[in-house]
């Protein structure tokens, strides 16, 4: 490679393939960015790589690269950016080691490392320096075993932290909930046990302050990518960190006790997903102070009691569920749904329609909205429009039957 000029090298989602430790890459001297994401190299780190002194950005994620992180790595002293998820790399003691010493790192995603065990603080040494500067963690979907480590409580600028798809075990530490700028937070498909820490319910950056106010409004070097959930049906790409929605996720867990009344006190989540647990009791009214819920499932539980009246009040709420427990009562008789997907409109993916005795609340997931497009095209107003007229009907004919049903 003798383009020496080359700032940005992005070869991501083709079918290239060869060994990359064969590569020279040592004469690419301005390069700052490289994605070689999504192909079919194999080989190991290439360390040629380490000659670009300008390097801020990696991402080798989704190839077939093997071996072990080298501590050849920490000669990119501006690296701020490595994504080496769904490859096969190996001894993951040794890479937090080494990439602790990156000082300038900020994003680091390494899925990879399967069914090893994630080291604690008496199998790696924690400098005053480690991690100073990060703020994603992305160690999910790698089966790695045991406890979530104290280590993490160190890194005072985390902001999100994906321990998903593992097999962690132990409880949900308290600590957790006191550091001061984590606003999402995935622990789903683990084997975690023990009760809902109520130290989650004070975490200052879903608690205290909007989390866009804590996270980096610059654009992103290289973009992030977040799988689907229960709550979001489709991938999604983030290309500044502020735009990923606050949540918690603690799906498909052995989590049981009663949800703390003190949930209300996160006013700032977006996403709360705790299906799939063993939590028992109410739901407690406090849930519904939460007013920019988008998505809510606490499906699969042992809750019992009625779903409070209030839900009506979660005006941004575009998915919920509380499938499989049992909640009983006469709540059908004050609020009914009706929700239907509109796959030919531009703009409406979903819609969730809330019918009550005196008002009728429309929630609508729009994607055009949430994309910062721009206004409605004229197609979507229109059936907005015959859309509440229609309600409008169905409303007056519940309110109609109620007065003539025998009380």
């Amino acid at each position: 490679m003798n383009c020496t000029n080359l700032i940005t090298l992005n070869l991501r989602i083709n079918n290239f393939r060869g060994d990359l430790s064969a590569y020279n890459f040592s004469t690419l001297h301005n390069l700052h960015s490289i994605d070689l994401g999504n192909n079919n190299f194999t080989g190991s780190f290439p360390l040629t790589l380490t000659s670009c002194m300008f390097l801020t950005a990696i991402r080798l994620s989704r190839n077939k690269i093997e071996e072990q992180i080298s501590s050849t790595i920490l000669a990119l002293v501006s690296l701020s950016y490595l994504s080496i998820t769904n490859n096969n790399l190996s001894n993951i003691t040794g890479a937090i080691r080494i990439l602790m010493g990156c000082k300038n790192l900020r994003m680091l995603l390494c899925k990879n490392f399967f069914h090893e065990a994630i080291p604690d603080e008496n199998q790696i040494t924690i400098s005053s320096y480690a991690f100073q500067n990060l703020v994603v963690l992305g160690i999910g979907d790698c089966e790695i075993k045991g406890q979530i480590p104290t280590w993490l409580g160190k890194l005072k600028k985390l902001l999100v932290l994906d321990l998903g798809s593992n097999q962690i075990t132990g409880p949900i530490p308290g600590w957790l909930g006191n550091m001061p700028n984590l606003f999402y937070i995935d622990l789903s498909y683990n084997s975690i046990s023990g009760e809902f820490p109520k130290e989650f319910c004070g975490l200052p950056a879903l608690a205290l302050q909007e989390a866009k106010n804590r996270a980096d409004g610059n654009q992103l070097q290289l973009p992030l990518f977040v799988p689907e959930t229960k709550c979001a049906l489709y991938n999604q790409q983030y290309n500044k960190l502020f735009s990923l929605p606050p949540a918690i996720y603690l799906r498909n867990n052995g989590l049981n006790g009663s949800i703390p009344i003190e949930i209300g006190n996160v006013m700032f989540l977006h996403v709360l997903d705790l299906s799939l647990n063993n939590f028992s009791g109410e739901i407690p009214d406090q849930i519904f102070q939460l007013t920019k819920l988008e998505g809510l499932d606490f499906s699969e539980n042992n809750l019992h009691g009625e779903i409070p009246l209030s839900l009506v009040d979660l005006h941004f709420l575009s998915s919920f569920s509380v499938a499989n427990n049992d909640l009983q009562g006469q709540y059908h008789q004050e609020v009914s749904f009706i929700r239907f997907q509109a796959p030919a409109l531009k703009g409406i993916q979903d819609c969730v329609v809330i019918l009550c005795r005196d008002t009728i609340h429309v929630i609508l997931f729009i994607q055009e909205l949430m994309c910062g497009i721009g206004q409605m095209n004229h197609q979507t107003t229109s059936f907005i429009m015959a859309l509440l007229l229609e309600l409008f009907w169905i409303h007056h004919w519940i309110c109609r039957w109620d007065a003539l049903s025998p009380s």
